[in-house]
């Protein structure tokens, strides 16, 4: 945020939205650590070039011309520059009604697995619904979506999805999932205060002092600035009153969020960034007392070219395995321990992408027995990352277990009842944990029950989305129309582009006899998602007179919460 930017950052923002307004005005590490160049000149020079200060940035800086045709959609998507902008253009053969573009703004990714690209609608901000893959150097559609048989709805970009690519990282409008009244981050990339803290005190004294030193952070704050971003887990769940935007270098990561993986995958390599759940397993990391973290043999300043990535790596091998045999006869004519050691794997949640095994094994028949490769029933309890701060709370244990329910565990569903409601008793006004006993007691046919937490949750915190949403839910499943309409108009008032809840505000004015008002919120909704199906044929049913308000698939449900796996 602006406060935690260097005073000379802070003067270049200002001059560049004063110049050339908050869409275009994204500055990238290049310009943000100018101020840290001045005196650190050979580690900012290998620092730009590293897929870390490139994570993010204007979109023309990583688009590739080309185009797909997605065979189940019918639909041909094309990325083409035009004037210095970045389009996205799509269409249906035969279906004229479904062809536009839009401009992409930034990209996210470091390349190394892919690029996606990020857009802005009205202030909303989306995902493109295609990524650009380097395993087979072509496009397709983002991850979950390869075999969508039409167009991917929208798809919201909330604060948590840009932290761990974007710098000064903004969180959205109150009362939104992804609308920004402002720049939704002020740098692309990773700067260098994102890993050593407000630079304002060092630059104003010379270089003396007012830095965070991380050599001198303790093991847990030390892993934290790596872990932010490097640790995906099963489910994660931010304390109350807080979120990663909250955590600043030098922090414990766990004062501000609590990550949960199942008793039975503990260091599976099966995501994408998997490797600190990897890494927590293996044998370096528990013998070295915590002495060993991702910087041991990871230097974050630079990337070693390819011709020297063998040798470098090795090199932080025999740095502790010193003795002759490794140095000089153990398998000698294979330079590169990674291939016995830490073998590569695809990945279960990108496509087209490998992960490095953080597990390192002494041998690859250890390989064999890799946790991806278990039984489907295995243990499905969840339980605290190891190894990276104290363990969580009820909250957060009952708040992980109701994440993982929602993916359709009836087992998850029913710890996280029984959890949530000891955490309620201590604190009766959380709106997080009402709205999630509100929804679960709906599942158990409880519909009393149900009102009773979620109007509270309501009272509590009317700007939680997703508390107002199923208020709205609740209210309309009882026969309270007119009630239901005025907590969901107002909720589509700041989203707009959240098409199961336009689907059903639309459905229920429809039912009221305000076919205007519902063809109206229909054809917004199409201004952001096009190829919505089941928005395209309640629309056609209204503007045909047809007097029944049915739609093939909104039924007062909930509103999906953004994604969190993209392209790395």
């Amino acid at each position: 945020m602006l406060h935690s930017l260097s005073k000379f950052a802070q003067a270049c923002l200002v001059f560049a939205l004063s110049t050339i307004g908050h869409a275009s005005a994204i500055d990238t590490v290049r310009g943000a650590d100018h101020a840290c160049a001045q005196c650190h000149k050979g580690i900012y020079r290998s620092y730009i070039e590293t897929t870390m200060a490139n994570a993010s940035g204007p979109a023309i800086n990583a688009a590739v011309p080309g185009a797909f045709t997605q065979a189940s959609s019918g639909i041909t998507y094309r990325i083409k520059i035009e004037n210095g902008n970045v389009l996205l253009t799509y269409k249906r053969a035969g279906n004229p009604s479904l062809s536009g573009q839009y401009r992409l703004q930034y990209f996210f990714g470091s390349g190394r697995q892919g690029t996606s690209f990020i857009y802005s609608r009205d202030d909303y901000l989306f995902e493109a619904p295609l990524s650009y893959y380097a395993a087979k150097s072509s496009y397709d559609l983002r991850p979950g979506y390869l075999q969508a048989k039409e167009m991917p709805s929208a798809l919201p970009l909330n604060s948590q999805c840009l932290i761990c690519h974007m710098s000064g990282v903004r969180k959205e409008d109150s009362g939104t999932v992804n609308h920004y009244s402002g720049p939704p981050f002020l740098h692309g990339g990773i700067t260098c205060e994102a890993c050593h803290g407000d630079t304002t005190a060092h630059v104003l004294h010379h270089g003396k002092g007012g830095l965070l030193v991380l050599s001198k952070l303790g093991p847990l704050e030390r892993d934290s600035i790596c872990l932010r971003c490097h640790l995906e887990s099963e489910t994660s769940v931010a304390r109350r009153g807080k979120s990663l935007l909250d955590f600043k270098s030098g922090d414990r990561l766990s004062d501000d969020v609590s990550y949960f993986i199942y008793t039975g995958e503990q260091g599976s390599t099966g995501r994408a960034v998997s490797q600190v759940e990897a890494l927590a397993m293996s044998e370096c990391k528990r013998s070295s007392g915590g002495r060993m973290s991702c910087t041991t043999c990871h230097d974050p300043h630079s990337t070693p070219a390819p011709s020297e990535r063998s040798s470098y790596y090795r090199a932080k091998c025999l740095a502790c395995h010193s003795q002759p045999l490794f140095a000089s006869s153990h398998y000698s004519n294979v330079p590169d321990c990674t291939i016995c050691h830490m073998p590569k794997s695809s990945t279960s949640d990108i496509p087209h992408a490998q992960v490095t095994d953080h597990r390192i094994l002494r041998t690859q028949q250890e390989g064999e027995h890799a946790p991806e490769a278990q039984p489907a029933d295995h243990d499905r309890t969840l339980m605290p990352v190891p190894g990276i701060g104290e363990r969580p709370s009820v909250r957060s244990f009952g708040l992980a277990f109701y994440k993982v329910g929602l993916k359709g565990d009836p087992d998850a569903m029913k710890n996280a009842w029984d959890l949530l409601q000891k955490a309620l008793q201590g604190n009766p006004n959380d709106s997080e944990v009402l709205s999630a006993l509100g929804f679960i007691a709906r599942l158990r046919g409880d519909v009393t029950q149900s009102a009773e937490f979620l109007e509270k949750g309501y009272q509590v915190d009317p700007a939680n989305v997703y508390v107002a949403n199923d208020v709205g839910v609740l209210l309309a499943s009882s026969g309270k129309l007119n009630q239901a309409e005025i907590v969901w108009k107002e909720l589509f008032a700041r989203n707009q582009d959240l098409v199961d809840l336009g689907d059903n505000l639309a459905l229920l004015q429809c039912q009221l006899g305000e076919k205007s008002a519902a063809s109206e919120t229909l054809q917004r909704v199409l201004q952001f998602s096009p190829d919505h199906q089941a928005t395209r044929q309640l629309l056609a049913r209204i503007q045909s007179g047809d007097k029944r308000c049915i739609s093939s698939n909104a039924s007062h449900g909930e509103i999906p919460a953004p994604t969190e796996n993209h392209v790395q």
